[in-house]
């Protein structure tokens, strides 16, 4: 069983360091990707790459990169060829290869919309950034540095909270980087996560503009260090 998965490496990383300008000059000149084997990747890897499970459970991480979309979906064709929907990174588009490690082929330009062309909205800090001029708000999402500077994130348009649901979240402090990691489920439909230099949490405090919010219950906390 294989699990396509994206690295979003270029949030915390300056573009230079990444496999994105091989990945994007070779695309370039060929038309097609290039699959970077774990001995060849030229700096740190960044975009598509994939795990592999023998149970389906427990899955490890192949370190092959294989293009330079962060968000792909990938689907196996019946002849056992497979299509990718590229979405988030340098490409978008849909594409083919003719079997896992071979080089992938945009077949169309226009599907799916992503980037300016689809229906997601922007976060209300990065507009507030942009109206005020900030220098790495300037290109919105488009922006490398907007996951190390943006403050408080926002998701407009849930499902799911008309009734009962969850707030998962997963906080953790790594001594390595000194930086908390905070990871949240919401309702079971979106995820945010965000990452804060030389921060420590001590409590978390839910605000709501609603006064229709009644039986809240907080349980299965945990306490732990990454060391």
């Amino acid at each position: 069983l294989h699990l396509a998965i994206g690295y979003h490496t270029g949030r915390i990383m300056d573009s230079s360091s990444t496999t994105g300008a091989a990945q994007n000059e070779y695309l370039k000149e060929n038309n097609k990707s290039r699959v970077f084997a774990r001995d060849e990747i030229p700096g740190y890897p960044v975009g598509a790459s994939y795990a592999v499970s023998e149970d389906g459970i427990t899955f490890k991480k192949s370190f092959v990169t294989l293009h330079p979309s962060e968000n792909p979906s990938i689907y196996s064709n019946p002849d056992d060829s497979l299509l990718m929907y590229a979405g988030y990174g340098s490409v978008k588009g849909t594409w083919t290869s003719p079997k896992l490690g071979e080089p992938w082929v945009c077949i169309d330009t226009e599907f799916p919309p992503s980037h300016a062309d689809s229906f997601m909205q922007t976060a209300p800090e990065v507009l507030l950034a942009m109206h005020n001029g900030e220098e790495w708000a300037k290109n919105s999402w488009f922006s490398e540095t907007i996951h190390r500077k943006a403050a408080n994130f926002a998701i407009n348009h849930i499902r799911g909270m008309d009734k009962p649901f969850e707030v998962k979240m997963l906080i953790v402090f790594e001594r390595k980087n000194l930086s908390t990691m905070i990871d949240v489920e919401i309702a079971g439909q979106r995820t945010m996560v965000t990452r804060r230099e030389n921060m420590r949490f001590s409590q978390v405090s839910f605000l709501a503009d609603t006064r229709d919010m009644e039986d809240v219950v907080i349980r299965d906390v945990k306490v732990g260090v990454v060391k």
